[in-house]
């Protein structure tokens, strides 16, 4: 979470195609200024609460492999129309 949190100004982080598995609750805290973050076939087994408070994010890409289907179903309502499936390559 602290590579992150120097990243202030960053507006699209892509993450692909790897398995996070358990990250911290605020690994996404310093991230004020990311618009797009692809998470395009990742595995993540929890939420990280830090994803749901990014303040400038308008998509995110991810379509829920390897989390619960409660905790998805909090992002999605969350997000709302922010949440996309997979990005398009």
């Amino acid at each position: 979470s602290k590579v992150l949190k120097e990243l202030s100004k960053l507006e699209e982080l892509r993450i692909a195609d790897d398995q996070l598995g358990q990250l911290p609750d605020d690994v996404f805290a310093g991230l004020t200024s990311l618009k797009v973050l692809d998470l395009s076939n990742i595995t993540l087994n929890r939420l990280p609460n830090s994803l749901l408070n990014l303040p400038k994010i308008e998509t995110v890409y991810y379509e829920g492999r390897g989390m619960s289907k409660e905790e998805f179903a909090t992002m999605k309502s969350k997000l709302g129309d922010k949440l996309k499936g997979n990005r398009p390559k």
